[in-house]
């Protein structure tokens, strides 16, 4: 889904010109995201020993945020504020750096295809091989967590906390651009902000 996602991306700017196409691609990418950010615990569980399962959980639910402070410091090495003013030029900058990840996104996620395995052959603990026996139904496990309120204070939570990560992610170019800082500057604040909030999430 990444895959095809974002050549959709890199397709509509490149080929279409077409915002919605884009809104396409994008919409794949974000649909796989739950997805990703939930397979860190489920990696850990199958595949590490009990005492080695929280480092592995931490390290994998990192990348997250980690990717997001790489393709906010990697942008303005590709568009810069000059591509306001020359539209041609930022056309093409923008298209390399929507093809460049996508060849990165396209590399890392083949070879997780090509070489992962669902399950390990031989189980590091009791508790992996008890975990990949479980079978869920997602009709009753569904109901029973609508039913949980603290499940769903827990989430109505996350939902606001990450909705505000996001939305000052995406606007904060624009917010800094009234003070006279520029993308450079933008990015710099961007990844303060979410190294500030790893730091104060472990503190």
């Amino acid at each position: 889904m990444i895959i095809v996602g974002s050549w959709v991306r890199y397709g509509a700017i490149m080929m279409t010109d077409n915002f919605y196409l884009l809104m396409v691609g994008q919409t794949l990418i974000a649909i796989f995201q739950p997805f990703l950010g939930n397979a860190a615990s489920k990696v850990a569980t199958s595949w590490f020993a009990d005492d080695e399962r929280a480092i592995a959980t931490t390290i994998g639910s990192l990348s997250i945020p980690l990717g997001c402070i790489m393709g906010m410091v990697t942008g303005p090495f590709f568009i810069s504020d000059r591509d306001k003013v020359h539209h041609s030029e930022g056309r093409q900058h923008v298209n390399s750096y929507m093809m460049i990840s996508a060849i990165i996104i396209t590399i890392m996620n083949v070879g997780v295809l090509l070489l992962f395995e669902e399950r390990p052959k031989i189980y590091p603990s009791k508790a992996a091989q008890i975990s990949t026996k479980v079978q869920f139904d997602m009709k009753k496990d569904l109901k029973l967590i609508l039913h949980n309120k603290n499940y769903i204070f827990l989430t109505i939570t996350y939902a606001m906390l990450y909705g505000v990560y996001t939305c000052l992610g995406a606007i904060i170019n624009n917010l800094v651009s009234a003070y006279g800082f520029g993308s450079v500057d933008a990015s710099i604040f961007g990844a303060v902000f979410i190294v500030s909030g790893l730091v104060g999430s472990f503190v």
